[in-house]
């Protein structure tokens, strides 16, 4: 029923010229409804978007890419420029690299801008996340034990598959361990 009434809203959306997305994270999240074509970023050929996908590519993450990841990637872009413009002698610190895709961008915006420092990347690359503590367990949407095994498993990635990620970028300095 969720399926039917959800293609039921974008074919209608079609019919005005809008190309709907909807999307719902979690089990108790609303559902948001954007129309990324308003937004010139969301162009397919648009550099970002271009550089976004090439990190997708290049981290073999294809399959995650979303509107929402989207958002944050082009964030993320913007945050670089502004760093490697105003302060070109710093260098960049990421924790917690996954496989690669933003840490991709970073790289390749650095090299962009003749980066001469060092980009530092930690991560544990001990299989996903670190088990969540009282802290981390939202009261809000609950998952269940197996929800939160496949969450921390989803997580998991290996040094190999940063280093393909990051083939090219003699700056980058990569750090296996907690923090």
């Amino acid at each position: 029923m969720k399926q039917l009434l959800k293609t039921s809203l974008i074919r209608g959306f079609a019919l005005f010229g809008v190309q709907a997305e909807f999307h719902k994270k979690r089990r108790n999240t609303d559902v948001a409804f954007f129309d990324k074509h308003t937004l010139e970023y969301f162009l397919q050929d648009h550099e970002r978007m271009v550089l976004h996908r090439e990190g997708l590519t290049r981290s073999n993450t294809e399959w995650v890419d979303n509107f929402h990841l989207q958002c944050r990637m082009y964030s993320l872009q913007q945050l670089v420029e502004h760093a490697a413009q105003k302060n070109p002698d710093g260098e960049f610190v990421e924790c917690g690299c996954w496989k690669g895709h933003s840490a991709y961008i970073i790289s390749s915006l650095l090299t962009k801008h003749r980066f001469a420092r060092s980009f530092h990347i930690f991560d544990s690359f001990e299989g996903g996340l670190s088990d969540k503590t009282s802290e981390d367990i939202s009261t809000y949407a609950q998952q269940t034990m197996e929800e939160r095994e496949a969450e921390k498993n989803w997580f998991a990635s290996t040094v190999e598959e940063l280093n393909h990620a990051l083939k090219g970028f003699p700056f980058v300095k990569i750090y296996k361990g907690w923090i």
